[in-house]
């Protein structure tokens, strides 16, 4: 026997951009995973929610009254075999919720988009298109908490594990769906109790760790990042420079064959709509387990990820991990046939881009 799971997890939506802000001072401080420059372990709060409370003073990154700044990273991508895929630099530019730039620069091509005061978009694409990964780089390293609407919706068990004793120990904040099922593995975020910076977070089957943090001010961003699925190391992104710009910095004015996409809008406003109506297929084949899988007895999680059309389609699949190359094809043709119900904003057909899992697993 054999079976098979599928988990829908909404990222971003290529339509409506989240707004990112950060604090910058005229000083950096740069410290390793075991911090002692804040407060004690001894404050650690026992309740989990109260530790995400509590964390979430150093990645609050929505103050509207904080400092213009530019932020400059390395990154290396490797595709489903382990082997490097692409590679380049990413810059972003912030001056309020409502401005800002990001750009990726890989191998001569160029990808910029531009948000504006009066609520517009504009985009500059040049070469081949961002991989998934490359679309998510400011999500990865500025939006690493989960939304505190997404902890209180009592859609999730919070638990708390202790990892390790002393300085070497780690507060992990544990997240089980309701209602439970077990095939699928918790996610957790681990918190260096000291300072309640953001250590790793797992949300399965993707780890991220995060090192060398700057602190600025009473926020944290870490220098190193390191994302695996499963053993293989799919993305890492090194930070280069992190500083204070004047609000008036060219970097914000779009480039003039930009093209104008859409009236913008805060991602907050519909996140977990979109939670909710990834979840509602209107219609979906049945999965196959492949056979050479069987005959070995290979199991595991496949990682996709895909954009979710105006029609309900999907499309822009791609394979993030899979444990073999049978389960990478088996997968994508179950996926690509899924239909969901058109998520819409403001009355309209918009796109979403999501993560789905699918789980191999024999038994019997």
């Amino acid at each position: 026997m054999s079976d098979i799971q599928e988990t829908c997890y909404p990222v971003r939506t290529m339509r409506l951009r989240l707004f990112l802000s950060l604090s910058l001072v005229a000083w950096l401080q740069v410290f390793c995973q075991q911090p002692t420059s804040v407060p004690s372990a001894s404050i650690l709060p026992k309740d989990p929610r109260a530790i995400l409370e509590a964390a979430r003073a150093h990645y609050n990154f929505t103050d509207p009254s904080l400092k213009p700044w530019h932020l400059k990273a390395s990154y290396r991508l490797n595709d489903a075999n382990g082997q490097l895929d692409q590679q380049g630099t990413w810059e972003y530019w912030w001056a309020s919720p409502s401005v800002h730039r990001s750009s990726v620069t890989r191998q001569g091509e160029s990808h910029s988009e531009w948000a504006l005061a009066n609520g517009t978009v504009y985009k500059k694409f040049d070469g081949v298109p961002l991989k998934y990964f490359e679309r998510n780089l400011d999500t990865i390293l500025l939006r690493q908490l989960p939304q505190q609407s997404f902890v209180d919706s009592g859609k999730s068990s919070l638990g708390l594990k202790m990892i390790g004793k002393g300085s070497s120990s780690t507060a992990c904040v544990t997240f089980a769906s309701l209602p439970l099922k077990p095939i699928a593995a918790q996610d957790y975020y681990c918190f260096d109790p000291t300072t309640l910076a953001l250590i790793e977070r797992f949300t399965d089957p993707i780890d991220y760790r995060y090192g060398q943090f700057v602190k600025m001010g009473d926020r944290y961003i870490p220098r190193q990042t390191i994302v695996t699925i499963g053993k293989r190391a799919a993305l890492t992104i090194s930070i280069e420079t992190i500083e204070v710009i004047d609000a008036r910095n060219p970097a914000f004015i779009p480039a003039t064959d930009a093209v104008l996409v859409h009236d913008a809008a805060p991602r907050e406003v519909f996140e977990n709509s979109v939670f909710e109506q990834v979840k509602m297929f209107m219609k979906k084949m049945p999965p196959v387990y492949p056979q050479a899988a069987k005959k070995q007895r290979i199991q595991g999680a496949v990682v996709l990820g895909v954009t979710i059309g105006a029609d309900g389609k999907i499309r822009d699949l791609e394979v993030l991990g899979s444990p073999s190359p049978l389960f990478s094809k088996s997968a994508s043709d179950y996926v690509k046939n899924w239909e969901f119900r058109t998520f819409t904003f403001n009355g309209q057909p918009v796109e979403v881009e999501t993560r789905i899992v699918i789980h191999y697993t024999m038994s019997g």
